[in-house]
Formats: structure tokens, C-alpha cells, sequence
């Protein structure tokens, strides 16, 4: 049941076009909006709290009288309109009957419970209901819950009705979330990227331009500018040689590199804040 609660939630909040956020927290988000109500009785604050498995009640009592919450005489209707009768979901004990006793909430003070559905409790092992409620609900369709309270010996009802599905303002934010994280690396991956392309035209640069050629260079120019080298060395000629094959091959390359490098450098992004290529 569980299963196919979240897969449908599922369908619906994937027709909102997500692409950043996963299908189980689609499924495990829920959000309930009141489509009617029932004012809650003076002297009460009565709110409700979906989770991705329970409904949470937090009833209030702001009155001057002692009120109670009758779980016998309170029921939940599901999306098909059958009624069945809730118990509060954190008193379960194994000692658990069909009648339960009602909660008792003096002046000034809360109750916080989670409501269970009586048909869906073991009474064989009492400690657990098999399905929350919220398995029972269908996206887009309405539920309702009427809490019997008892108040200065008068039994007052109080219905809420829901409508329930995930909370697509939380998935929204979500979204842009991860929207803008994707954004971001991408940023970085394209940054370094380029960066890494003008790293390497600098260091073919210097390379080629400057080891390569510029060693020639020198090579070249002691060769032919020395005298004593050129008149007790025979291979005077061949040394020029050695000097001048990689001066005339690295220089070219140093300036084509040298140009790329510039190139490369005018087409880096803007750097993104707080990034350091590495």
C-alpha cells in the first residue's frame, strides 16, 4: 500500500517537471491543505501535521476548563468515504483494547499525537500499526478526520478535511537548489577546462620558444662569436649546426604557442566566485 501511495505521488509531482530532484524524495514529501473546516471549538488550537507516514495532531487547550479527546467517538474517512475509528498512535502499548480511553489535556497545556487507524493495528502483538495513515490517502483526493473533544461534560466535533500531495514549494526550492549547484560546477568544469588549455600553450611556450629555441640561440651564437672555438675546433661548423636546427625550430613554435597561449587566455570565463583552478 505504502509502495503504491509514493509511486503515485510520484506520477503527480513528476508532471511538475523535476529534473534535479530524486523520485524518493517526491514520494517521501507530503504536504495537506485544508479544503474545509470546521472551526475548532473555543478555547482550542487544533493543527495538523503530515509526515511522509503519519498525521500529527497537536491539540491545544487555551481555556479555563479540563478537555478531553474522545478517540472512541472521533473517526477518519478515507478517499473512498469509509469511516473507520483512530487510536493515538504514540500510546499504543501491548496491552492495547478496542476501546481507548480519552486523552486528557488541562488548561494551559498540549497533546502531540500521531493517529493511527484502529483497523489497521495487530491486537494480536499491540505495538504497531501495520499502515500509517497517510498509505491510505491518493493524490489529489480528500480525506477527513472528525475529533470528538469533550469539554465541561459536552462533546464537541471538529472536522478537518484534507487535500494531500507532495509539497511542490519545497521540491520548487529544491530544485533551484540543485539547479543552481549544477550551474555552478558546470562553471568551474567549463573554467578549468579553458584554463588548463592556456596552461598548456604557456608551457609549450616557454618550451619550445624559450628552452628549445632560445638554447639554440645561445648555443649558436658562442659557437660563431668564439675564436678560439672556431680555429682549434675541426667541428666548429657542425656545433653552429646543433645550435641553430633547435633555435630554428623552437622559436617558430614558441611564437605559434605564444599566440594560442593569448588566444586561450581572451577566452577564459569569468573566474566563479570563491574557485581556484587547480
Amino acid at each position: 500500500m505504502l509502495i503504491l501511495a509514493l509511486s503515485l505521488m510520484a506520477t503527480v509531482a513528476w508532471g511538475q517537471d523535476y529534473e534535479f530532484v530524486t523520485a524518493t524524495e517526491i514520494a517521501t514529501t507530503v504536504k495537506m491543505e485544508t479544503s474545509e473546516i470546521t472551526e475548532a471549538p473555543e478555547g482550542s488550537i487544533i493543527t495538523w501535521k503530515p509526515t511522509a507516514r503519519d498525521l500529527v495532531l497537536e491539540v491545544e487547550n487555551t481555556g479555563t476548563m479540563v478537555m478531553q479527546v474522545d478517540w472512541n467517538s472521533s473517526a477518519f474517512v478515507d478517499i473512498d468515504g469509509v469511516a473507520s475509528g483512530i487510536v493515538p498512535g504514540n500510546s499504543l502499548r501491548k496491552d492495547y483494547t478496542v476501546v481507548t480511553a480519552p486523552t486528557t489535556i488541562p488548561p494551559g497545556s498540549k497533546i502531540v499525537e500521531a493517529i493511527v487507524r484502529e483497523s489497521a493495528i495487530h491486537l494480536a502483538d499491540g505495538t504497531e500499526a501495520d499502515e500509517a495513515l497517510v498509505e491510505r490517502w491518493a493524490v489529489g483526493k480528500d480525506v477527513a478526520v472528525t475529533l470528538a473533544l469533550m469539554i465541561d461534560g459536552d462533546t464537541v466535533y471538529h472536522t478537518q478535511r484534507f487535500s494531500v500531495g507532495p509539497d511542490h514549494e519545497y521540491l520548487a526550492i529544491l530544485e533551484e537548489q540543485r539547479k543552481k549547484e549544477k550551474a555552478r560546477k558546470s562553471a568551474e568544469i567549463l573554467y578549468q577546462k579553458r584554463y588548463d588549455k592556456f596552461t598548456a600553450y604557456r608551457r609549450n611556450t616557454w618550451l619550445f620558444g624559450g628552452l628549445m629555441g632560445g638554447g639554440g640561440a645561445l648555443m649558436t651564437v658562442m659557437s660563431a662569436t668564439d675564436p678560439e672555438m672556431r680555429a682549434d675546433d675541426p667541428y666548429w661548423l657542425t656545433t653552429i649546426g646543433v645550435g641553430v636546427v633547435p633555435m630554428a625550430i623552437g622559436i617558430p613554435l614558441g611564437i605559434h604557442f605564444y599566440k594560442k597561449a593569448k588566444q586561450a587566455k581572451g577566452k577564459l570565463p569569468s573566474k566563479p566566485v570563491g574557485y581556484e583552478p587547480e
